[in-house]
């Protein structure tokens, strides 16, 4: 790389810079000697002599001096990063406006996050490179370069793996692409300082080594600058790594852990087909109900898996657990641009389950998220719906990036959208978070998918996912209420009464410590209570004792006002939200499905 950008940049190198110099100002005076007191002619006659020997192949009579050479390759640098600074930009906008300007989109593996963060990082690089070289590369000391060349070489290798990983990834053509100009950038890097590091090592230019400046240096612009730069490229490396690391393992995801299930096509729209994931079990027909999985919206199908098999296996029902858009096995994505219809959750698995050849009736289970989606489900299918499970889950009552009660908590009030979109954009696509969010621990269950979770919940687009369902509910606002359509109301607190509009029988089953966050004698959690452990949190106390009477006082009603019947059961003592797939409770769940939805569909 050095040779080449040397040729590009330099007409003309001695092997021995020292004696055999002839700059251009000598031969414009006429009369001017060498360095070593040779005349004009005989200056020529040696740079002749001597244009084949060196490093580099000599072309020509007339000699460069070290200053010139290198004038010429920082204006060559600068030109050429700052064009790959301006391309890196526009990958960042156009990919930023793809995932999150809410224009119409559809695609499927590769996320615009994925070639959105390769843009912003290849533009820092670009950018404190170009910076470096205008305000601080002439009167930098050789050490300076040799960071930079560092900087450079690992920049540029970490973009050949990034881009071999996504060219070996399903469609993910556009971020392999991308990749390439991580490796131009940090290959010019590398060349440019690398060039003055051996001009400098032929030709010193006696200027006093970074280790010997002195505190009046030590103050200066320079050394401010040089701080800067260090400090910009740490953030850049670990970041770097991280994006390197998450392209690696998405690469291997995709081998690694296929689909347990099948990937069907769905209809959403006249012009738009997505791809969605689904895997059945158990016997069909015998007069019994189908039980439908809806996992949460942090999850993916693997979260009832153990409760879909339990069901499966030991007791000849027929479950079904599926992805919805976005999450776990489904390739597709839909970002819905701004006032666009889409069809929900619900009609999407109407479709989903048809494509599959599944014909009902059907008892949904939810957990969490997948409360709201069982009620979808449940108006899609009208009146194919028996059963609905609701799993520590609140339709209505905790909308999407609301996570406590209460009208004041909504939507558009929730920190939550805000702090789901900057750890998208930040850690979501690095790789980070791999096995530190998201792993379920030792009591999942089954253990055997543990990785297959994680490996899951470290997708790109998982992450994007989450924040589509935010933005549009936060675009929605009060029409993302299903309460309306099923003949409720809803008080001044935002606790809802259904009108008992589907002829289905609802099981609600709230977690333990959902419900039950105040101290008694026989309850002490201290997690939750208002006891002198926690006394000093004092308003996180009290919104825990607000938040549980909320809870319960919503899951009664769920169990009275949703279907023709209903019922209030609370998971086992000190089960937290996710206690569906916890060894110690979910046979506990599969029993209680059992003694509700154990009958014929009648």
């Amino acid at each position: 790389a050095v040779h080449c950008f040397e040729r590009m940049a330099v007409e003309v190198s001695n092997k021995d810079m020292d004696k055999d110099i002839l700059t251009f100002g000598q031969l414009e005076s006429g009369g001017a000697h060498g360095r070593n007191g040779t005349s004009e002619p005989d200056g020529k006659k040696q740079a002749e002599e001597g244009r084949d020997k060196g490093w580099l192949k000599r072309r020509a009579h007339v000699v460069l001096s070290p200053q010139l050479q290198l004038r010429r390759i920082t204006v060559f640098t600068l030109h050429l990063q700052l064009v790959l600074m301006i391309l890196s930009l526009a990958v960042f906008a156009a990919m930023y406006s793809q995932a999150f300007d809410g224009r119409e989109v559809h695609y499927e593996y590769s996320s615009p996050l994925t070639a959105m963060w390769i843009g912003i990082q290849c533009t820092h690089f670009s950018a404190a490179y170009l910076i470096w070289w205008l305000l601080f590369c002439p009167s930098f000391t050789r050490a300076g370069h040799y960071f930079w060349a560092g900087s450079g070489a690992l920049f540029a290798v970490l973009g050949f793996i990034v881009l071999i990983s996504h060219a070996s990834s399903k469609n993910e053509g556009s971020a392999a692409g991308c990749s390439i100009l991580w490796i131009v950038a940090g290959a010019t890097a590398f060349a440019a300082s690398a060039s003055w590091v051996r001009e400098d090592l032929r030709s010193p230019l006696m200027r006093p080594p970074l280790w010997e400046c002195g505190l009046a240096c030590c103050c200066s612009l320079r050394e401010w600058g040089i701080g800067f730069g260090l400090f910009v490229q740490l953030w850049f490396f670990i970041f770097g790594m991280g994006a390197t690391i998450q392209a690696a393992s998405a690469a291997a995801d995709y081998s690694s852990y296929p689909p347990i299930g099948e990937v069907y096509d769905v209809r959403a729209t006249p012009d738009v087909t997505v791809r969605m994931h689904m895997a059945c079990a158990g016997p069909k027909g015998g007069g019994k109900t189908t039980f439908v999985m809806e996992h949460g919206g942090g999850a993916n199908c693997l979260g009832l898996k153990a409760v879909a098999d339990e069901l499966a296996e030991k007791h000849g029902r027929r479950t079904c657990i599926y992805d919805r858009l976005g999450y776990g096995w489904t390739p597709s994505m839909y970002v819905r641009g701004k006032g666009q219809n889409f069809p929900t959750s619900g009609d999407l698995l109407k479709q989903l389950l048809a494509a599959k050849g599944e014909t009902g009736p059907y008892t949904c289970v939810g957990h969490s998220a997948g409360g709201q989606a069982c009620l979808r489900f449940a108006l899609a299918m009208e009146g194919q719906v028996t059963g609905i499970a609701m799993l520590d889950g609140y339709p209505d009552l905790i909308t999407a990036g609301a996570f406590r009660p209460g009208k004041e908590h909504r939507t558009a009030q929730s920190p939550a959208l805000a702090g789901t979109r900057l750890f998208a954009i930040l850690l979501g696509p690095t790789g980070l978070t791999r096995g530190l969010v998201g792993n379920p621990g030792p009591d999942f269950v089954p253990q055997s998918m543990a990785s297959a979770m994680i490996a899951l919940y470290g997708q790109t687009r998982f992450w994007l996912a989450q924040y589509t369902d935010l933005a549009t509910a936060e675009e929605e606002g009060d029409a993302q209420f299903d309460w309306p359509r099923m003949g409720g109301s809803e008080d001044s607190r935002g606790i809802v009464t259904y009108g008992k509009t589907l002829g289905a029988h609802v099981l609600v089953m709230p977690a333990d410590k959902t419900v039950n966050k105040v101290c008694s004698d026989t309850y002490k959690w201290s997690e939750f209570c208002c006891d002198p452990v926690n006394a000093a949190n004092e308003p996180h106390c009290e919104n825990n004792v607000k938040d549980s009477a909320l809870y319960a006082e919503q899951a009664a009603l769920y169990a009275s006002s949703i279907g023709t019947s209903g019922a209030l059961e609370v998971a086992p003592q000190g089960s937290g939200h996710a206690y569906p797939y916890l060894k110690d409770h979910y046979l506990w769940l599969v029993d209680r499905l059992l003694a509700h939805f154990g009958g014929s569909s009648a």
